[in-house]
């Protein structure tokens, strides 16, 4: 009798539930956050010099004035401190809502890009700002030839001791809050989030 409840047992028990098939997430998922990732990586190596200048020193560089030139110091991304002679002739333009001049010095080869304001005036200007050479920044080669074709910006080379000629764009200080601080803040939420995506889904992926 044992033998037949056991021989019912085992042939008439209702089969076992199969285990739920884990799914596992489709490796196309990761492209998405992927191409976030790089596209925000790709953004702020655009935007670097921005986001350097936005947090190098408060403290300005002296290039000298008409005394002395020290334009050795001088490099792209530098917040610099000039004080010399300016023509009287400026060229002017629009940077987005900005109204802006570009006045050229007499005595180096350096030209003020500054707010528009009153009718330039030939004269002392002392000036502080962000440094540009024109060959990080060609927006103004036209305009830099005609002030040198001119006689009112001084040329570069070997008696102005550099090679370049220089855009002080003044007033634009370090650490303070402007287009690159938002380009900042937005490309550090884009990169955690999609870094944060991916590692999730790796991380699913690998169990």
């Amino acid at each position: 009798m044992d033998d037949l409840e056991e021989l019912e047992e085992r042939f008439l028990a209702p089969a076992p539930e199969p285990a739920p098939a884990v799914s596992r997430p489709s490796p196309w998922g990761n492209l998405v956050p992927v191409l976030g990732l790089a596209l925000s990586l790709f953004l702020t190596a655009r935007q670097w010099p921005d986001l350097s200048y936005l947090f190098s020193s408060p403290n300005a560089v002296d290039l000298g004035g008409p005394a002395g030139w020290h334009l050795e110091r001088a490099r792209s991304g530098l917040f610099a401190h000039v004080s010399g002679h300016v023509a009287s002739e400026a060229s002017r333009y629009t940077s987005g809502f900005a109204q802006r001049e570009l006045v050229p010095f007499t005595d180096v080869p350096i030209l003020l890009d500054r707010p528009r304001g009153a009718p330039a005036r030939a004269g002392p200007v002392i000036a502080e700002g962000r440094l540009e050479s024109e060959e990080r920044d060609p927006r103004f080669a036209k305009v830099i030839r005609y002030f040198i074709e001119r006689d009112e910006l001084a040329p570069p080379g070997r008696l102005a001791g550099t090679r370049n000629v220089w855009i002080l764009a003044a007033g634009v200080r370090p650490r303070s809050w402007g287009w690159p601080a938002a380009w900042f803040v937005l490309l550090a939420v884009l990169l955690a989030f999609n870094g944060a995506w991916l590692g999730r889904r790796l991380a699913r992926s690998a169990r």
